[in-house]
């Protein structure tokens, strides 16, 4: 199986239309998820070294809108996706922190959407951000072979 076969064509417009939706209470779901990866994975918070959170979730809210807007596209996707893992080993960012910040994110969905996070939804975020981390984690496994 690709990582294509893993999204569907219903899967890539949940994610879009419900990112859509994220967009207008950004500051508040990044909040929310900042807060959520460092109650869940403490150590994670020293990677980040900056006082402006506020900038910092536009960084997060920018580079998932860049993925979410390129899921149908992975092939421009892939390029970008890898840069950022470059980067997040440039950070310090082990690959075991992937699982903590997918929770995270998932967990600031529901919390930012309410009921309108249906299990469907779920499945769809939780399939794209594997597909996402997947994708982006390739360059710890070039690193070590």
């Amino acid at each position: 199986m690709t990582p294509t076969d893993t999204l569907t064509d219903q899967q890539r417009r949940l994610v879009t239309d419900s990112f859509a939706q994220l967009v207008p209470i950004s500051a508040e779901s990044t909040t929310l998820f900042y807060n959520r990866l460092w109650e869940i994975a403490p150590e994670t918070k020293p990677l980040f070294n900056t006082t402006d959170m506020a900038a910092q979730g536009m960084k997060l809210m920018q580079t998932l809108g860049v993925a979410v807007r390129a899921l149908h596209d992975l092939d421009s996707l892939r390029p970008f996706l890898l840069d950022l893992g470059q980067r997040h080993i440039g950070y310090g960012v082990s690959q075991e922190q992937y699982a903590a910040v997918g929770a995270a994110l998932l967990w600031m969905l529901e919390q930012s959407l309410g009921d309108e996070f249906t299990p469907e939804l779920h499945q769809a975020w939780d399939s794209a951000y594997r597909l996402i981390s997947d994708i982006t984690q390739q360059v710890y496994d070039q690193r070590s072979a």
